[in-house]
This record gives C-alpha cells, sequence and structure tokens, in this order.
C-alpha cells in the first residue's frame, strides 16, 4: 500500500492514484512544489561510480524518493537507521561486493527488497545472485523502462 498516494480531484477533492499515473503525468512534483505532503516510495542506491548513482536520480527522482550511498559502509549505516522500499546494489564495489552487502543488509532486514546491478552478465557471482533470492538483477547499461518496470513490479508486490 506504500505506493498509493493522493491526488487532487476538483477544488476540495482528493482520489487516490492506483496506477501510479501521477508520477509520470508530473502530478507529484505539483504537488510537491505547492507545498502538499506526498509519500514517494523509498529507494537506496548503493554505487562507487558517482555518475551511474546520479543518473539514476535524475531519472526517476519523480517518481522515488532516492537515497544515494557511494560504499557498502555508507548503505550499512543506512539501512541501520531506516527501512527503504527498495535498495539497488552495484555488485561490483571496493570494500566488499554487492553479493557480501545484500547478506548484510538482510541480516539487519529480513523482508528487505534488494536488485543487484551489474556490468557483467556472464559473471559467475551472477548466478549465486539468482541462488540468493535477491529482489532481481539488472545488467548495464540498463533500459530505463526495463529498470523502472522492475523498480515499480517490485513495489507493487507484498513484501
Amino acid at each position: 500500500m506504500s505506493h498509493l498516494r493522493t491526488i487532487p480531484y476538483g477544488e476540495h477533492d482528493e482520489m487516490l492514484d492506483l496506477n501510479g499515473d501521477a508520477g509520470k503525468s508530473g502530478v507529484i512534483e505539483t504537488l510537491r512544489q505547492a507545498g502538499e505532503c506526498v509519500t514517494l516510495p523509498s529507494i537506496l542506491v548503493v554505487d562507487d561510480n558517482p555518475l551511474i548513482v546520479d543518473l539514476i536520480m535524475h531519472l526517476f527522482r519523480d517518481r522515488f524518493d532516492i537515497e544515494p550511498a557511494g560504499s557498502a559502509d555508507a548503505a550499512l549505516d543506512r539501512v541501520g537507521i531506516r527501512a527503504y522500499d527498495l535498495v539497488l546494489i552495484d555488485l561490483v564495489l571496493p570494500e566488499m561486493n554487492g553479493l557480501e552487502l545484500y547478506r548484510e543488509i538482510r541480516s539487519i532486514n529480513r523482508t528487505q527488497r534488494v536488485v543487484l546491478m551489474s556490468a557483467y552478465q556472464g559473471a559467475a557471482r551472477v548466478g549465486q545472485v539468482i541462488n540468493e533470492d535477491v529482489s532481481g538483477c539488472i545488467f548495464k547499461p540498463f533500459s530505463v523502462d526495463v529498470f523502472e518496470d522492475l523498480m515499480t513490479g517490485l513495489l507493487k508486490q507484498p513484501i
């Protein structure tokens, strides 16, 4: 139910945005500018490449509340403070790989949804990811539509 939000309907009424179309039409940004309280799904993006983090934040800022983490340590600090609707983790990180970080996060929050990102489709670790019950895996360079469909689909599923 966290993906549902109300949007203005007429002068004094509101309606539920069941399809999530408000974000695509710019209604959410309009509500934000008007000072309305709009709760967006929260996503933590863990990648040591700031260009990837900036790209994801830029592409999806109207649909999701995105927080960056440039390292596994920063991600663990953030996950220890609050829960996220979804965590995106790069598979290759300098201090620990994404699969190890996934395991650490799941030890903190057993129901945390995690999607791993990788530029290496044939890597052995990608096969491990599938066996580890991660929520999904996206390959770089990614299609924006496929990426958004994956995130939106996961957020609609019950935990």
